[in-house]
């Protein structure tokens, strides 16, 4: 029996979506937000009176100076607002008891309290981010090469697809299967197939760009997608994608080999991701079919005669069902995928 997930409580979800919002907030904006929200807890400090104590402003202060600026600002913060408290207590003290003299022992100990207390806020704070972040990490990344993992790569693709769109870039998608693995870990044990998906892998991330997306999706199967500024420039990259990896493998000494098949178009051809990975998956498989070890590059401004040329499908529904996916940017054209 498949374990449930937990529901969490309405307020558990009200304070993860406040955490996604802290989290997404650039430097300047939380930095400009810490300050904003310190000097207005100081205007009200003076202003209520030792009366009204202004703790718990103070203390959410250092901690979304600690979650969205790191530990060092946190402890900055900290201290600030630590000896900004015993100050400001001591001038509205000194202003109802003029014969208080100089700030004594026990003054002392207040601010030293106060800052062990707001210190332990920013290490509790800065590790439950950094625990988040490792577990965010170990969810998106395949624990054995590095990479993506595929649904942290479906993700991220929507927002690398729509990022495309925007800037009227072209894309390349890449689907990768390793030649003769299976034969690698028959004769040569696991460990040595591992070695292999890790070379594979970290020659893969040395090539593209970090803005670029790389994942393995099962066994010795991987998908990239990278951006380009126009397709002629899509052909040039998969093709030095395809040959940095076959050189590596070549590397390792094993009888490995790369069969790929990459979709270049521009990103307004682009409907659903997952048909794109579908298209690059059916290229990669005739490479597997044509005696492996190749590249097939399809390109979303060919004709739909090439097109059926290139990629017969397995019906004529098929064929019109990939037209219509794939088509949805420039309906006066008819083609959008592959040769």
């Amino acid at each position: 029996m498949a374990p449930v997930p937990p529901n969490p409580a309405p307020v558990v979800r009200y304070f993860v979506r406040l955490v996604g919002l802290m989290t997404a907030l650039s430097g300047p904006a939380a930095t400009a937000i810490t300050l904003t929200s310190f000097l207005a807890t100081i205007a009200l400090d003076l202003s209520t009176g030792p009366v009204m104590s202004l703790t718990l402003p103070y203390t959410l202060i250092v901690c979304f100076a600690a979650w969205t600026l790191g530990e060092r600002i946190g402890v900055v913060t900290a201290v600030a607002t630590s000896l900004i408290t015993v100050t400001v207590h001591y001038v509205q003290l000194r202003a109802s008891m003029p014969q208080l003299g100089a700030l004594g022992p026990v003054a002392v100990l207040s601010w030293l309290n106060r800052l062990g207390t707001a210190c332990l806020m920013v290490l509790i704070v800065s590790g439950l981010r950094s625990t988040l972040e490792m577990e965010r990490w170990r969810a998106a990344t395949d624990a054995l090469t590095g990479a993506l993992n595929k649904g942290a790569f479906e993700q991220a693709m929507g927002r690398a697809v729509a990022a495309a769109q925007r800037r009227g870039h072209a894309l390349v998608l890449a689907y990768m299967d390793l030649d003769g693995f299976k034969g690698v870990n028959d004769s040569y044990g696991h460990s040595a197939g591992d070695e292999v998906l890790r070379a594979f892998s970290e020659a893969a991330a040395a090539t593209i760009r970090h803005t670029d997306l790389f994942a393995r999706i099962g066994g010795d199967e991987f998908v990239a997608l990278l951006t380009v500024p126009d397709c002629d420039a899509g052909d040039a990259t998969a093709e030095m994608l395809h040959a940095r990896l076959s050189r590596i493998l070549f590397q390792t000494g094993m009888p490995v080999t790369c069969s790929m098949g990459a979709i270049v178009l521009h990103g307004c051809q682009v409907g659903r991701e997952d048909d794109l990975i579908a298209l690059a998956d059916t290229l990669m498989y005739e490479v597997k079919r044509s005696g492996k070890n190749a590249l097939r590059i399809g390109r979303g401004d060919l004709s739909e005669a090439a097109m059926r040329a290139a990629m017969p499908p397995r019906t004529t529904d098929d064929f019109q069902k990939l037209l219509a996916q794939i088509d949805r940017a420039d309906p006066t054209y008819l083609t959008k995928a592959v040769a």
